[in-house]
């Protein structure tokens, strides 16, 4: 399923909301295996991130099983970089 367009700022407000659980998102069954989103300290899922934001700013549920979190265009890591975050290779 591609992913529709993003706002830097759905993506802001979905990292500042994730503030609080890094621990669990960054750990476990949610760890990343390719890809990190470098956002102040922490590293984080692309995946993560991008569902969160298209539920936040278009309202309906994105599972992350539904995309990739690679590199290439219409990807998780892609659509980041391309609204200015850092995307870490593991």
């Amino acid at each position: 399923m591609p992913i529709p367009t993003l706002s830097r700022k759905s993506v802001e407000q979905v990292l500042e909301a994730l503030a609080g659980q890094l621990d669990e998102i960054t750990s476990g069954p949610n760890r990343s295996t390719k890809y990190d989103l470098l956002w102040k300290v922490a590293d984080i899922r692309p995946r993560s991130v991008v569902s969160m934001a298209v539920e936040l700013q278009y309202g309906y549920s994105f599972p992350e099983l539904e995309f990739s979190g690679g590199k290439d265009p219409g990807h998780a890591s892609f659509v980041l970089e391309q609204l200015g975050f850092t995307i870490l290779v593991k």
